[in-house]
C-alpha cells in the first residue's frame, strides 16, 4: 500500500546560500501545504458552536500547520542560523528574519 506521506530532504541554509535555499524551501513548504502560513501568518479562528466532526478535523489540521512550518524551517538551517531565529514564534516571523 502506498503512503501519502512525503519524505523530501531539507536543503540547509548557511550564511551564503539564501537565494537558492529560499526557492527550494518554498517549494518544499508548498509540497506539504504549509506555505500559506508563511504568506498569511495564519490566524486561528475559534470553532463555532455545534461543529461537525469534519469541521473539527479541518480545524485541528489548520492549527497544526503553524508549528509544522516552523519546525521545517528550524530543520533546514544551520546551527549558526538557528540561533538567530530560535526566538521567533511564527514561521512568517522566522522567514522574514532570514530574508
Amino acid at each position: 500500500m502506498a503512503s501519502n506521506n512525503l519524505s523530501l530532504p531539507y536543503h540547509i541554509l548557511k550564511r551564503d546560500n539564501y537565494q537558492s535555499w529560499s526557492i527550494k524551501m518554498k517549494s518544499h513548504l508548498k509540497a506539504y501545504k504549509l506555505w500559506e502560513v508563511i504568506e498569511t501568518d495564519y490566524a486561528h479562528i475559534p470553532l463555532p458552536q455545534n461543529t461537525t466532526l469534519l469541521q473539527i478535523k479541518k480545524y485541528d489540521e489548520n492549527r497544526a500547520k503553524t508549528p509544522k512550518a516552523l519546525s521545517c524551517i528550524h530543520s533546514a538551517v544551520s546551527e549558526e542560523v538557528f540561533l538567530v531565529i530560535m526566538s521567533c514564534k511564527s514561521p512568517k516571523e522566522a522567514w522574514e528574519m532570514l530574508k
